[in-house]
């Protein structure tokens, strides 16, 4: 069996893993929201014209068209904006409450008035960028307050319409145990801005002051504080004194609140909470964008610290080219005028910050290989179901998942007889550095594994020096210590030893031919509680570690 450096790397390394791999139940997750499930609506008054950019009009503007799958105003079930919302940090908003100009078509941007939920390249484009494409940790849809884009139609000083924007959404109730605490996480983009702006009452002019408050709504009634921050730098006209508030530019962020600690005591003996998200004082300013709000029970069964988590809803799938409509794979796509592309199949593109290789004597040859599984491939769960012999049992995984499938990819000429497929993609480097020191790192990920040959499937983590592997299948004609039967619908979760590293850097790697396949799904990073000395020790003295010999994972 053929590897490249990469692979023979993983394989030098194992010994020195400290992984233990034991079934999590991920239930602590109280709260999971990524709005990917809402159905985005037609844009309003960011139009198509005849220029390539999209421009800001009225619905109405002659040689314009709307654009499709843009945003909606709805938000998940049980989630409220609130666009009446009048205080701040229990004080009243400055000058007005609500948003101004609401319902009038002639005044203020439809797509952002108020809590908004937009395809996040919709969001950029529609805004020309400003930095809104650094946003890295979100994808697909996120939820937007942007009052620069919201005033591209009207001015704060409007005599009639004029005023400053404020908005508020609220998360729906979550059941809590707060005997062991709660953690709630979410990614962020915001850019700050300030005392810029007129008001329709001059006596308001420039004392815009674009500022955010989270909290915590207990059992329906009680307001508990999270975070607050606002766009002043400093307190003073001299710039001597620092804002403890201010809060700088900060375009992509996790940010994390353990809220038992936080709210104690008076968060004791709740039974529910909401969260809030408060927008407010802001003007012709920029913006507050968050995605993947989770809260969770930090009760050390399941998930204290979501540090990541990715489920390929986020890339843009494309027409298959192999796999065709109406015919079985045929060797190029014009072969036969009768068969046609499959719509929003799979692509090779992986989602930001991830790496991806794909290794072969003769890769790129169109007459060997079918190009949709030339290497780990993100598809449609639903194209690559239909193929058949099990693919369809992969019910752990949904939408979009990541498939490295070294049988489909051999049905495209003969590529076996010219060597085996090889192939790996990783994640970006994730930050770990919010670890306590008691805490042991978590991989966990929906799989779909059907052996056969030659074929293996490897994990590895890189704490920073260098890939170390934590998990190892090999099919049966491999080795029989790493022997994994068939298990087409499962969840995996590997534990692994941070060593106090401050980044982890995960890899999948598949190497097959005319074999079967390896599927993944919903890849999770968090962390629980460290496991006792002596299991690690143990697993350590079997020759166990990093290994999974029956995959046994749910």
């Amino acid at each position: 069996m053929k590897r490249q450096h990469w692979f023979l790397l993983c394989l030098a390394l194992t010994a020195t893993a400290a992984a233990d791999a034991r079934a999590f139940d991920f239930s602590s997750v109280l709260l999971e929201e990524d709005f990917e499930s809402l159905v985005l609506g037609e844009s309003v008054n960011v139009r198509r014209a005849t220029i390539a950019s999209p421009v800001t009009e009225l619905a109405t503007a002659p040689n314009t068209s709307a654009i499709p799958n843009a945003f909606t105003h709805t938000g998940p079930t049980g989630w409220a904006v609130d666009n009446t919302l009048g205080t701040y940090l229990g004080a009243p908003t400055s000058g007005n409450t609500g948003v101004p100009g609401q319902g009038v078509a002639d005044y203020g941007v439809d797509e952002w008035e108020g809590w908004s939920f937009a395809d996040k390249d919709f969001w950029v484009r529609a805004a020309g960028g400003q930095d809104r494409e650094l946003f890295a940790g979100a994808s697909g849809n996120v939820a937007v307050v942007d009052g620069d884009e919201y005033f591209d139609l009207g001015d704060p000083d409007d005599a009639v319409n004029g005023g400053y924007f404020n908005s508020g959404l609220k998360s729906r109730s979550v059941a809590v145990d707060t005997t062991v605490g709660i953690q709630l996480q979410f990614n962020s983009s915001w850019r700050a801005e300030a005392f810029d702006d007129g008001h329709k009452n001059p006596a308001f002019n420039d004392t815009n002051n674009q500022s955010v408050e989270i909290y915590a709504l207990v059992d329906g009634s009680t307001l508990m504080p999270i975070d607050s921050w606002d766009s002043q730098e400093f307190l003073d006209e001299a710039e001597t004194t620092p804002n403890p508030s201010f809060k700088g530019d900060n375009v992509d962020e996790v940010l994390t609140y353990n809220l038992f600690t936080a709210l104690s005591p008076e968060l004791s003996g709740a039974s529910s909470v909401e969260i809030v998200f408060n927008y407010a004082n802001a003007a012709n300013d920029w913006w507050w964008a968050i995605d993947n709000v989770q809260v969770a029970s930090l009760d050390g069964g399941g998930l204290p610290v979501n540090a990541y988590l990715e489920d390929f809803e986020g890339v843009t799938l494309g027409d298959s080219v192999n796999e065709r409509d109406g015919f079985p794979i045929v060797k190029r796509a014009g072969d036969d005028a009768e068969s046609a592309p499959i719509a929003d199949a799979y692509t090779s593109a992986q989602p930001t910050g991830w790496g991806r290789e794909f290794e072969h004597p003769v890769k790129g040859d169109d007459d060997l290989g079918a190009f949709e599984f030339e290497g780990w491939s993100f598809a449609s769960q639903d194209f690559w179901g239909e193929l058949g012999s099990g693919r369809a049992d992969f019910i752990d995984g949904e939408g979009t998942v990541a498939v490295a499938d070294g049988d489909v990819w051999d049905d495209v000429g003969d590529p076996e007889s010219q060597g085996e497929m090889q192939t790996m993609f990783e994640t970006p480097a994730i930050d770990i550095s919010g670890l306590d020191a008691e805490q042991q790192l978590v991989l966990e990920f929906a799989s779909s594994w059907r052996e056969e040959d030659s074929q293996a499937a490897i994990v590895t983590v890189d704490l920073g020096a260098g890939p170390v592997e934590i998990l190892r299948w090999e099919s049966s004609g491999g080795d029989e210590n790493y022997f994994k039967e068939d298990a087409l619908s499962e969840k995996v979760s590997l534990v692994v030893d941070p060593q106090g590293a401050s980044t982890a850097t995960f890899a999948f790697s598949y190497v097959g031919t005319n074999d079967w396949w390896w599927a993944i799904d919903n890849v999770r990073v968090g962390a629980v509680p460290e496991p006792s000395s002596l299991m690690l020790v143990s697993l350590a003295a079997l020759g166990l570690v990093g290994r999974r010999r029956n995959g046994s994972a749910s």
